[in-house]
């Protein structure tokens, strides 16, 4: 600052001062306007520099709190792209594991298909096989039968268990998508 408050006041009072001193005298009538127009620009530019400094400083502190703002919105633009990078990791997982139940999956059918094709070949055995009894051949096939079927109903039930964790990976996936999409979009709000 130009010129501290006590130093303006100071001149104020020389002003005043000097102001009744010369009332009366005719001589210094000139000199005394023109004095006051220089104490007016004086006063005037004092004035104008009071009010720049209040906006400068008023300026100052907006730019202190405008860089805060952009402090903390960078820091969570840097918490939400560790959290994308997170959530992008566990669809990677999650996807992994959807392939490793649908291998699952489509071992467990060939399976089936394979206990009901040698279902299939029973039967036509226990057509042809004249050798044995039929009573023992009947009673084998229907052991055998049995075996089959029960070990076919295993092999179903696991199947449908890995469809079902087949469908909540799924759905885990999903979710874990929409997740990043909204993350993206609140780091896009941020950066507006």
């Amino acid at each position: 600052m130009g010129m501290q408050p006590e130093q303006f006041e100071e001149i104020e009072r020389e002003f005043k001062n000097f102001l009744e001193e010369i009332v009366g005298n005719d001589n210094m009538e000139a000199f005394r306007g023109q004095y006051q127009n220089i104490h007016d620009t004086l006063k005037s530019t004092y004035e104008q520099e009071l009010t720049y400094i209040k906006k400068c400083k008023q300026t100052n502190n907006t730019i202190f709190e405008k860089a805060s703002n952009v402090r903390a919105a960078i820091r969570m633009a840097a918490a939400e792209v560790e959290r994308i990078s997170a959530l992008k990791q566990k669809v990677s997982q999650v996807y992994e594991e959807v392939q490793l139940q649908r291998d699952k999956e489509e071992k467990q059918r060939e399976k089936i298909q394979h206990l009901r094709a040698e279902i299939a070949l029973l039967k036509v055995q226990k057509d042809e096989d004249v050798e044995l009894s039929e009573e023992d051949t009947l009673k084998a096939l229907r052991e055998r039968y049995e075996d089959l079927l029960k070990s076919r109903e295993e092999h179903e039930e696991r199947l449908e268990r890995v469809r079902l964790r087949n469908r909540e990976l799924l759905e885990t996936r999903k979710q874990s998508e929409l997740d990043i999409v909204e993350h993206m979009r609140s780091i896009e709000d941020l950066g507006r």
